[in-house]
């Protein structure tokens, strides 16, 4: 006879319900149960009753762990590990606030670099074909002659198209429409094909055919606005300058502010060549404009690099027997990627100035070092306070913790920390967003800050953070048994790490001493620089820009005019010039007339002024004599020592001299010094200086230095007398020349305020560790003062170790600095020595400052009532 069985379903229930530990225990007993009852009371009563006691055993506690119910525990754990956190940190209220600090401060410098860094970075990628477009230039010039580009795509046919851009009308051009005068800044003459290469997006007006007639011009969309507001200017008279007009074609979109190519006005090129003499245009000395070329793909624009050398030669018509003078690979001329002309180019004559790769590599180096000296001061806190948990840990892990919940308790609270320093770096950032653009002139907004790879890169930095400073006690303290740790001293237990403290706060102690060295050298450097006797004089010189009716009056009436001017005592001279000192000069083929013709020669910088122009900026004369306007009528120059050392001539003054780029002939009346008319960056390049007063581009106006603002107004109401029309622009000749050194500027006022933030970092961390050693140590400075120790033995003793982490450091740093200073000194071709005082000051006054942190917080210690410590020993 079959053995009764009972209800398969309610089994089933069971096993899915219950864990198996407890399923198999219940069924069973539930069996054993069964029997018994279908024995006592029949089959129908026994399932009964085992359906009956089977659910009761659906109880909580038998339940099977299931997915979300570990989710929940863990969630739970998570809540508790926040909430010890929090109540850690109100315990340590001081060194959470250290941690805090210092944190966010670091994490914020790394920000303001990393959205500073990436902008520069991004130049010319707003064009969709950047990958594609090169820069044709010489060497050494970023300018080239006109038929360059013409001649390449001839001869390579690898390139699919060029363009050209030249320079109109200097620094400021002023627009007349019906008496509405607007001055811009960046105006150029373009070619046809720049539209379609650069991909300008037209709002009015169509591409085609928009710059091929001569007269003709695109507007940028801002600058159309000025003019005309928002109806459609297209067809439209610009008046340029009061003496071009100009039919408007289009108007497109304001070209992208992370382009070293600015523009507000497009003129068409054939203006340009109508403008000058076949002569002129067909000079291959005369280096005028900027020539871009357009390749399919970069394996084209490789293999047109390849034959860089052979389009030299026929280009330039070089002969076969002058050819073993040319080596192979030493090209003339070059092709530069578009995107690596921001960072990568410093050549004569650039469309504008560029920065420099080396700049963003310091800044990068300066933003991981505040963010290390920062990390050093959380992992040296975190680190001690957490060794000194051990109880704690002895304690739990006798209630059963296991070491992987340990380490996401100590992970756990360091990410708290790095997340909420983050939260303050983050409004830290956006508060100092506007001083740090006045320092850099980055020009980035604070609303950036929330673009998701800002924000990707500040949850990076919490992540490494966090991860970096609570793995090493994580992983240390979690490893002690229950039983050592309960057992183990005080100092025992912190001993261990004794060396890795140490160690890491010597490191910061290197990146700091090296900034603040640092900060002096190019302190001392950009002192140099504008103390240099330059060979001219800047000061006080108020350069007045020269166009339209001022002009032709300053040509016309230039003596009666400056008679008036000086009539005023303020003002000691007066003279006129092409260009300002530091401005890009025209680049122009001269030789000496007995030098051969059919010779390669450099072209020269060539600057055009009237007679007045070496007494206004106090330029002494080596030899011969100044212009005399009466006896000079033009073609007559004055060079320096450069050229004429260039030349191999000790005195040329009387020597016949040819322009080739104009052909024109006269002789040289003069020679002056190697000054400096451009940067420190270069040595000093040949220059002429020709008598031609009707080329003005600027009234040079030397004053004395009371009373400026007065004569400065003096001048703008002489300026509205002289061309009621114009526009009163000007600058100081000083201030023209430090903006050839923008970029050392700015980096100069960063270092000195990142070298702040590096000490008071340091400091903010030295007296957290002072204050954690001394707490250590009160029972020992108790002892020690019921023995008879004094105030000054105490201070000694506990700030022995500090000072000798300092000396360490300096050790390590003033190498390292020394090398740093002097390859950052080589991109000046004048620069200073460093002293033994550049390297010594900043060591004496780190070792000052540490030993000062220690003794605060230890003469608190050594001065306290010895009875507070030891009442309860």
């Amino acid at each position: 006879m079959k053995q009764q069985q009972p209800p398969k379903w309610i089994n089933r229930l069971l096993d899915w319900y219950c864990s198996q530990q407890y399923a198999n225990e219940i069924r069973g007993d539930l069996l054993e149960l069964f029997d018994r009852w279908l024995e006592e009371k029949g089959a129908r009563k026994a399932n009964w009753l085992y359906v009956v006691n089977g659910l009761m055993f659906l109880r909580m506690y038998n339940a099977r762990i299931r997915k979300t119910q570990i989710k929940t525990n863990q969630m739970t754990m998570i809540a508790h590990y926040l909430k010890i956190a929090g109540r850690n940190m109100a315990r340590q209220k001081l060194y959470t606030m250290a941690n805090i600090v210092g944190l966010s401060v670091g994490i914020a410098v790394s920000l303001m670099i990393f959205l500073h860094v990436d902008k520069e970075l991004s130049y010319e990628k707003a064009y969709p074909k950047h990958d594609n477009i090169y820069r044709l230039a010489a060497t050494t010039w970023a300018k080239s002659s006109p038929t360059l580009g013409e001649a390449f795509a001839a001869y390579m046919p690898e390139a699919d198209q060029f363009c050209r851009f030249a320079g109109l009308g200097g620094e400021l051009n002023v627009i007349n429409v019906d008496e509405k005068y607007i001055g811009i800044d960046y105006a150029y003459f373009a070619d046809q094909s720049a539209i379609g290469m650069f991909d300008y997006q037209f709002v009015f007006g169509t591409p085609e055919g928009a710059l091929s007639r001569p007269a003709t011009a695109l507007l940028t969309e801002s600058l159309a606005s000025k003019l005309f507001g928002s109806e459609n200017p297209v067809g439209q008279t610009i008046t340029l300058n009061e003496d071009s007009e100009f039919e408007v074609t289009g108007v497109i979109k304001d070209l992208p502010a992370n382009s070293h190519i600015k523009a507000e006005l497009l003129v068409s090129m054939a203006t340009f060549e109508n403008a000058v003499s076949p002569d002129w245009y067909n000079s291959k000395g005369w280096m005028a404009l900027y020539t871009y070329v357009l390749f399919d793909n970069e394996q084209q624009a490789q293999s047109a690099m390849a034959k860089m050398f052979d389009f030299q030669v026929d280009y330039r018509q070089i002969p076969d027997e002058r050819l073993t003078e040319v080596k192979a690979g030493d090209f003339f001329y070059e092709l530069m990627p578009l995107t690596d002309i921001h960072l990568q180019s410093n050549k004569i004559q650039e469309m504008g100035p560029n920065s420099s790769a080396t700049y963003i590599y310091i800044f990068i180096t300066l933003a991981v070092f505040i963010t290390i000296i920062a990390c050093v001061n959380f992992v040296n806190i975190f680190v001690t306070i957490s060794m000194r948990r051990i109880k704690e840990i002895g304690m739990r892990k006798v209630m059963g913790a296991k070491r992987g919940q340990l380490l996401q308790q100590f992970l756990g609270e360091s990410m708290l920390t790095s997340a909420l320093s983050a939260l303050v770096a983050l409004v830290l950032c956006a508060v100092a967003m506007p001083f740090y653009n006045s320092l850099a002139g980055s020009g980035i907004e604070a609303l950036q800050l929330l673009e998701l790879k800002y924000l990707a890169f500040v949850a990076g930095i919490v992540l490494l953070i966090g991860l970096l400073a609570g793995a090493y006690p994580a992983l240390v303290v979690s490893g002690f048994t229950a039983t050592k740790a309960l057992s183990a001293k005080r100092d025992a237990r912190t001993s261990g790490v004794s060396g890795f403290r140490k160690g890491l706060v010597v490191f910061q102690f290197v990146l700091s001493l090296f900034i603040i060295i640092s900060t002096v050298a190019v302190t001392e450097q950009m002192n140099f620089v504008r103390d240099k006797d330059l060979g001219f004089s800047a000061s006080h010189v108020v350069a007045v820009k020269t166009y339209g009716k001022m002009k032709e009056q300053l040509v016309e009436n230039r003596e009666s005019l400056f008679a008036r001017l000086k009539e005023n005592p303020a003002i000691e001279d007066v003279s006129l010039s092409s260009n300002l000192m530091g401005d890009q000069l025209s680049v122009e083929g001269f030789r000496l007339a007995s030098m051969d013709p059919d010779a390669d020669y450099p072209s020269v910088n060539v600057l055009r002024v009237d007679e007045g122009f070496l007494s206004t900026l106090d330029i002494e004369l080596l030899s011969g004599r100044t212009f005399q306007p009466k006896a000079d009528t033009g073609g007559v120059y004055i060079i320096n020592k450069k050229l004429a050392d260039m030349w191999g001539v000790e005195n040329p003054v009387g020597e016949m001299a040819e322009q080739e780029t104009r052909n024109e002939r006269g002789p040289i009346v003069g020679m002056i010094g190697d000054i400096n008319y451009y940067s420190l960056h270069r040595e000093v390049e040949p220059l002429v200086i020709e008598f031609k007063p009707w080329w003005t581009g600027y009234m040079l106006v030397e004053i004395n230095a009371e009373n400026v603002p007065q004569t400065v107004a003096y001048l703008e109401n002489f300026v509205q007398e002289v061309a009621p029309a114009s526009i009163f622009h000007y600058r100081f000749l000083d201030d023209r020349i430090n903006e050839l050194y923008k970029e050392e500027y700015s980096m100069f006022k960063i270092f000195r305020v990142f070298s702040v933030l590096a000490i008071m970092i340091s400091c903010i961390g030295l007296l957290g560790l002072a204050a954690i050693e001394v707490q250590r140590r009160t029972k020992e400075i108790g002892i020690r003062k019921v023995l008879g120790a004094s105030n000054q033995g105490i201070l000694g003793l506990l700030s022995r170790q500090f000072v000798v982490m300092v000396g360490i450091a300096i050790a390590v740093t003033v190498p390292l600095s020394i090398y740093a200073v002097g390859e950052w000194l080589a991109n000046f071709e004048y620069h200073i020595t460093p002293g033994v005082l550049t390297y010594l000051l900043p060591s004496v006054f780190f070792v000052v400052l540490a030993f000062a942190m220690v003794g605060m917080q230890t003469m608190r210690a050594a001065t306290a009532n010895p009875s507070d410590s030891l009442r309860y020993e």
